[in-house]
C-alpha cells in the first residue's frame, strides 16, 4: 500500500495557529463530511497540546494512502501525550481521549528533540 506525503507545514506556538493548522489538514486532505469533521478535531488537539503543553513551535504533516489518512503533529517536548481522567467540571484534560475515541489508531514516535504524534483515521472503501 503506497502512501503520499499530502503536505506538510510548521505553526508558531500561539493559539491562534490551531486554527490554521485545521484548516490547512482539512485543506491537503481534499475530503470533506465526517472525515473533514474528525480530521479537524483530531488535529485541534493535537496542535493545541503541541502549543499549551510543549511550548513550541510545531509541524503538522498529513500523509494519505488509499485506506486512511495521518496526520502528524511534531513539537519539541518528548515527553508524551496519554489519555487521563477529568471531570465533566474541569475545563481542559479530555483531548487525547477524544483523540482515542474518534482515530482508527494513533502512537507517539520520540527522539531526542521532540515527537510525531500520529493519528490514522481510515476512509471507507
Amino acid at each position: 500500500m503506497t502512501s503520499v506525503l499530502a503536505g506538510e507545514r510548521s505553526f508558531r506556538a500561539e493559539r491562534s495557529e490551531v486554527r490554521l493548522a485545521r484548516q490547512f489538514v482539512v485543506q491537503v486532505a481534499e475530503v470533506e463530511g465526517q472525515l473533514a469533521e474528525d480530521l479537524a478535531l483530531v488535529t485541534s488537539e493535537l496542535a493545541t497540546n503541541a502549543v499549551l503543553h510543549a511550548v513550541s513551535p510545531f509541524v503538522v504533516r498529513v500523509v494519505l494512502s488509499p485506506r486512511s489518512v495521518r496526520v502528524m503533529v511534531r513539537d519539541q517536548d518528548p515527553a508524551e501525550p496519554a489519555p487521563r481522567a477529568s471531570a465533566a467540571s474541569d475545563p481542559d484534560g479530555r483531548g487525547m481521549a477524544i483523540v482515542e475515541t474518534v482515530a482508527s489508531r494513533w502512537g507517539v514516535d520520540v527522539d531526542r528533540t521532540g515527537k510525531w504524534v500520529w493519528v490514522e483515521i481510515d476512509v471507507g472503501g
